[in-house]
């Protein structure tokens, strides 16, 4: 039917419970092109229009351009809804359906049993505990409980033994951590950190290595070891048992020589740190087996003694003959030959060669040759003098310690068994105030 007024017009009342609707004569007649899920309805199509009350006026309920009704959720009976956390009776009560299906919220901290655990990603609780050192509960076997702490928030932790035995474990006020040595010893391997007194003493790497293997200096650990003073009784050790090694009270380690059959040997050393050597044979006793003998380096008679690379005060072998005698020499090696020819009369002249050798050292005169074309006599100093003296012609601290007497053009040859020592740093000089020539020479060595 067209061109009807429809005589129904509905009140909606929103209120604090279910919705109701009322019946009014009210006539409400449609008005221009009416929409319904977003196309144009046939004007020929007639519906009806929902109206609320306000308690006053009738008001047209709004949609959208999809014709899906417009409501405002944050109010209910006129009255705004407070939102945010409020008590229980500002609140509205809800009640879920019993065949509600699972409601989904955000992501749960909990896992299934032995299930993984992802850190940074799976999620965690915080968690708290009781504090009861009165009279704290005990649970039943299979039962649920709140864990125990201190009134400083510390959790508290018990150990347990194989039996199942609670144990508790003594610290000391030092946070030292008391040991009990009566029990198995524990093996510990890994880094261990342990209260040295002053500071922390860290252990490192092991010092120990395998029987037999590679030993690398600058880069393998060593230990320090201490021994024992000990040398009023010593105590012996077993076949096969580890012992400490002795030392002497100045921290000097005891060593021994063992022999090839086993017999531990001592040595003598004297007291300016010798070591005495004896040999197996007696003074006068037989030769057995290999005695020690001196040694010397033998050489052929036509070879000249090398004496290469050795310079004052350095050590030198001794040499033989290939038969074993010993060279020796029957002279000094600071030897001196000393000269002076003269044709005149002579003062107080210095032998070419015997000057003053040093202030530490002095000559020694061995042999003396003498001749002259003149006759000696007891005038005067017509005779050959040797005498010694400083100053460059003996003129100071002079002393004659040689005197020879001959008849013209003979000779004087004198060798001394024990040798003539002058004073230190004195020079030799001949006097003969005889007129002819004269010609001495003079044997000797210097030396301290």
């Amino acid at each position: 039917m067209r061109n009807l007024i429809a005589r129904l017009a509905l009140f909606i009342y929103i209120l604090a419970s279910p919705v109701r609707l009322f019946a009014a004569d009210y006539d409400v007649q449609l008005a221009g092109a009416l929409q319904q899920g977003g196309t144009a309805v046939a004007s020929t199509n007639y519906g009806l229009t929902l109206a609320g009350y306000d308690g006053t006026n009738l008001r047209l309920l709004s949609t959208d351009t999809s014709g899906r009704l417009s409501l405002n959720i944050a109010m209910i009976g006129g009255v705004a809804l407070a939102l945010g956390q409020t008590t229980m009776a500002s609140s509205l009560p809800v009640t879920l359906a019993s065949d509600q299906s699972t409601v989904t919220t955000s992501d749960t901290a909990t896992l299934v049993d032995d299930a993984t655990f992802t850190p940074a990603t799976g999620r965690v609780l915080m968690t708290g505990s009781e504090f009861d050192d009165t009279s704290p509960d005990s649970v039943n076997e299979g039962d649920g409980g709140a864990l125990r702490m201190s009134a400083n928030r510390n959790l508290y932790s018990t150990l347990r033994d194989a039996a199942g035995n609670e144990r508790g474990a003594n610290v000391t006020a030092g946070n030292g951590l008391v040991v009990d040595g009566s029990a198995v010893t524990q093996p510990v391997s890994g880094t261990v950190t342990a209260n040295a007194g002053t500071g922390t003493f860290t252990s490192s790497d092991t010092a120990t290595g395998i029987d037999d293997a590679a030993f690398t200096p600058a880069t393998t650990r060593v230990i320090q070891v201490g021994f024992e003073f000990d040398d009023t009784t010593p105590d012996s050790v077993d076949e096969g048992d580890r012992g400490s090694a002795r030392m002497s009270a100045n921290r000097n380690q005891y060593n021994t020589i063992r022999d090839a059959a086993g017999n531990e040997r001592g040595v003598n050393v004297t007291a300016d740190n010798a070591l005495v050597v004896s040999g197996t044979v007696a003074h006068s006793a037989a030769v057995s087996g290999n005695p020690n003998y001196l040694g010397v380096f033998a050489q052929a008679d036509a070879a000249a003694l090398d004496s290469s690379g050795v310079v004052d005060g350095d050590l030198s072998r001794l040499k033989s003959t290939l038969e074993g005698r010993l060279l020796v020499a029957d002279d000094h090696p600071n030897r001196i030959n000393c000269q002076l020819l003269r044709s005149t009369a002579t003062t107080s002249t210095v032998l070419n060669g015997c000057g003053a050798p040093g202030a530490t050292v002095a000559l020694y005169v061995t042999d003396i040759q003498y001749s002259s074309s003149v006759a000696s006599s007891t005038t005067g100093d017509e005779q050959m003098n040797l005498q010694g003296g400083t100053g460059g012609s003996c003129g100071t601290g002079t002393g004659v310690f040689f005197s020879a007497y001959g008849a013209a053009n003979t000779g004087v040859t004198v060798n001394f068994k024990t040798p003539i020592k002058l004073g230190a740093n004195r020079e030799i000089c001949m006097l003969h105030a005889g007129v002819g020539s004269k010609t001495v020479v003079l044997n000797g060595y210097i030396a301290p």
